[in-house]
């Protein structure tokens, strides 16, 4: 969630552990405030988590997430937040019955090691929240939310999003990453390009080549092409700060992230044999990872 005027980020991370085998299974959630820098870690009993079967709907102690809202009461001692965030006029990834959403037919596999969702590219706030005593307005800023699954993440990832471009109505958001498969692994990736109205993929499966990946600390660049459409991408990211992430199931794993990244798009059309740039422009406030040994993304391509 973004303020409009651009200088407060906060990423706020419901969640569940389930690990019999290391004997700490709990509900968490996660908060990344950008003034800070300092992610903060509230952990709470297994019994505080409550999750609807057919809704986006999750409760953790007196917090609440649902499809069109945000509500925040913590105080653990690690940290306070408290306020309510409406969610208004939600961009989704578009979902058909053999096309479900972000990882197409790859969601049908039963042994994922994770899965991924987009909830929506890009909506407006309405409402405060209370930051460690610091009261901040996100009325009229821009939001955006995902949601993953599974017992671990990828052994190395990029992944980037960022709906604050110069242009309204624009959003991108990618992740490349190592996918175990039958014993070997490959080079998943997904793209989504929110231009003016129409959605925009760019995806493994369907037919997008990933190509000119080049990664270093800090800034990761790459191309993609599908069909008669191309998207080039260059993203650089600092200030990154440690969240925790799964590993079978326990949040043993760190994920630096930064909510101060640059991503830069120039989306082309194929038109007489010629590329020729129909968008270009730099989107920031935006979140980037940039995970695990770079050699195994482009290895697996």
């Amino acid at each position: 969630m973004v303020d409009p005027k651009r200088q407060f980020v906060l990423a706020v991370i419901p969640g569940i552990a389930l690990n019999e085998k290391a004997n700490d299974s709990h509900a968490f959630i996660q908060v990344f405030n950008s003034a800070s820098n300092s992610p903060q870690y509230h952990r709470y009993s297994l019994d505080s988590f409550q999750a609807s079967r057919n809704l986006l709907e999750v409760t953790i102690g007196d917090n609440r997430f649902t499809y069109d809202s945000v509500h925040l009461n913590i105080d653990t001692g690690v940290g306070k937040i408290r306020g309510n965030i409406s969610l208004l006029d939600k961009k989704p990834w578009p979902v058909k019955a053999m096309k479900p959403g972000f990882m197409g037919w790859y969601a049908f596999v039963p042994f994922m090691q994770c899965y991924h969702g987009i909830v929506s590219f890009d909506h407006a706030l309405s409402g405060t929240m209370i930051v460690d005593d610091q009261e901040i307005n996100f009325t009229n800023g821009r939001g955006y939310t995902e949601k993953d699954w599974g017992t671990s993440f990828p052994r190395a990832w990029v992944w980037m999003q960022t709906n604050h471009f110069a242009e309204e109505d624009i959003s991108f958001m990618c992740s490349v990453a190592t996918i175990p498969w039958l014993g070997n692994f490959f080079t998943g990736f997904g793209a989504g390009f929110w231009y003016r109205g129409d959605f925009i993929p760019f995806t493994k499966w369907n037919g997008t080549k990933l190509t000119n990946l080049q990664i270093n600390p800090g800034r990761v660049s790459f191309s993609l092409i599908h069909a008669r459409s191309k998207i080039d991408v260059a993203a650089t990211g600092e200030d990154a700060g440690e969240l925790r992430s799964p590993v079978f199931g326990e949040m043993a794993g760190k994920v630096l992230e930064s909510l101060k990244g640059e991503i830069s798009i120039n989306y082309s059309v194929l038109d007489a044999g010629r590329w020729i740039s129909v968008f270009s422009g730099t989107g920031t406030n935006g979140g980037l990872e940039i995970m695990g040994d770079p050699e195994e993304l482009v290895k697996g391509i």
